[in-house]
């Protein structure tokens, strides 16, 4: 009998694609906001780095703003959830909500 364990799909595993990724209209963009994001992110550790919290909360902003427009509404979430932090202040908090946006992005299915 399989245990539990094998039955379980880890969600940090599993990729994730644009809900518009069939859209030939939005598709076409979607390369575009990739390298957005991946700027961002760069920037993003970087304001973390050097306690930039502002800059961090700013970018989350922008984020959380564009995601569900390019068919991402769960990286919105993550992002308004990384905002939240930077406004708490707690270092902590912000330090797992960034490694949970980055690793959320590295799931990104970027095959359009």
């Amino acid at each position: 009998m399989p245990s539990a364990d094998r039955d379980t799909v880890d969600s940090a595993a599993v990729p994730v694609a644009s809900a518009f990724a069939d859209d030939p209209d939005v598709a076409g963009l979607l390369g575009f906001f990739f390298e957005v994001l991946d700027e961002r992110q760069a920037a993003m550790l970087e304001a973390q780095k050097v306690g930039d919290l502002e800059g961090l909360k700013r970018m989350s902003h922008q984020t959380k703003g564009s995601a569900a427009g390019y068919g991402f509404p769960e990286l919105t979430t993550i992002a308004s959830g990384l905002e939240a932090a930077c406004e708490g202040g707690d270092p902590a908090e912000v330090a797992g909500r960034l490694a949970e946006f980055v690793g959320y992005l590295a799931r990104i299915d970027r095959g359009v």
